[in-house]
């Protein structure tokens, strides 16, 4: 059977929908080489994958060099200079590997690069929304994303110059900008279903939406599930990547205190639960949780809009509450809303009473919890990460066949 190589970035949402994708490749006797940051290493090594660890890219990637998204060039211009540093090393352990084929994050270019200059196939994971030059300019967010890139010119520039300098060492087309967040690929798969994705038909045959891959995960946290009662459950989350916002935990806090719900609050790794102030007793605060299975029993989430976490609300038919960070999650949680599966606040609009009183509509109102199961049947129906491995495969077999 086949031999394949994984680049991911050190980012849950990006690493955990991987994942089954990758168990299931295993299961079809493919060997599965996955380079990952060493928290990820646990759920890595149970997919049945061989582990291999970055020497030069720390587990708090985003968190240590202080990118929020708020400005794509500094992301771009961290993600060139991190390939540049690691590509030597990589390409060498490839080159040794021998894979038939290269399988990287969308965000990844490092490992985009490796399956340019080795010449075998290649496969995108894509856990974004695509962003087609129509989405942008219909979209509100599109003034910020202007004017976050005309702030980050000076790292354009150097994103470029970087990126040159790589092209001219190895001959191969680098990616430009935007497209290093969305890496080009013989395959792109994606984690998001048709009926989400704006535009989704003109893009048949480019992009396979599979809808949200989810698999058990052997790594999960402890949680007091029997803490849990009849009560309406309030799930509270801004993801693994930014979420140091106090205020906005605060803000729930003060929310949800005395109220008739039961609510679940991830606040990260990066936030002390003490800084919060006093936590209600109605409420159960941890670093993580384990979030497949709160969502299994939460009636409402409240979340960033990333698309991952966005995705494995919908998979449960859970209507959402948005609070987007960046303009790429604003352009979700737009989406939600006109899919009727979800309400938005802007951190500007936010207060407890607002909150509180939003979620009360979307508890009480059938539209919310009709547009979510919805969109719950439409991914179920899309295939997922079974589907995913059977079309990677078959990609292969026909590029080895031509």
């Amino acid at each position: 059977m086949g031999k394949a190589v994984f680049y991911n970035i050190p980012a849950s949402g990006h690493v955990n929908p991987s994942l089954p994708v990758v168990s299931e490749l295993v299961a079809a006797g493919e060997e599965v080489i996955y380079h990952a940051a060493s928290a990820h290493r646990g759920r890595v090594e149970a997919s049945g994958a061989v582990y291999r660890s970055y020497s030069q890219v720390p587990d708090d990637y985003f968190y240590v060099t202080g990118l929020d998204g708020s400005c794509p060039p500094a992301t771009a211009l961290a993600l060139a200079r991190t390939t540049r540093d690691v590509l030597p090393e990589l390409l060498e352990q490839a080159r040794e590997d021998n894979p038939d084929y290269v399988i990287y994050d969308s965000m990844c270019p490092w490992g985009f690069l490796v399956a340019q200059i080795l010449g075998v196939p290649s496969i995108c994971s894509s856990t974004f929304m695509v962003f087609t030059i129509p989405l942008v300019l219909r979209s509100p967010a599109m003034f910020s994303l202007v004017a976050g890139t005309l702030r980050g010119l000076p790292q354009l520039r150097r994103y470029f110059a970087a990126m040159g300098s790589i092209r001219r060492e190895h001959r191969v087309p680098t990616p430009g900008y935007p497209e290093v967040f969305a890496l080009p690929a013989d395959l792109v798969i994606n984690y998001t279903s048709a009926l989400f994705q704006p535009g989704a038909r003109r893009m048949a045959g480019r992009i396979l939406f599979v809808g949200p891959s989810i698999g058990p995960r052997a790594d999960d946290p402890e949680f007091p599930f029997d803490a849990l009662d009849d009560r309406p459950l309030v799930y509270v989350s801004l993801g693994t990547v930014n979420n140091l916002h106090p205020e906005f935990f605060r803000t729930c806090i003060a929310a949800y205190r005395g109220s008739p719900y039961r609510v679940v609050m991830s606040v990260g790794e990066h936030l002390s639960v003490t800084d919060l102030g006093p936590i209600p007793a109605n409420f159960i605060v941890r670093p993580q949780v384990p979030q497949l299975a709160v969502l299994e029993r939460a009636a409402v989430f409240v979340n960033h809009a990333g698309m991952n976490s966005v995705q494995e609300g919908l998979v449960h038919g859970v209507p959402l509450i948005a609070v987007p960070q960046s303009p790429e999650q604003t352009t979700i949680a737009r989406r939600l809303v006109r899919l009727e599966a979800g309400a938005m606040l802007t951190m500007r609009q936010m207060t407890s009473d607002r909150l509180l009183n939003l979620t009360e509509q979307v508890l009480t109102g059938d539209r919310y919890r009709h547009g979510a199961a919805r969109l719950r049947d439409e991914i179920q129906a899309a295939g997922g990460y079974r589907r995913a491995a059977q079309e990677i495969l078959a990609a292969v077999s026909n590029t080895a066949r031509s």
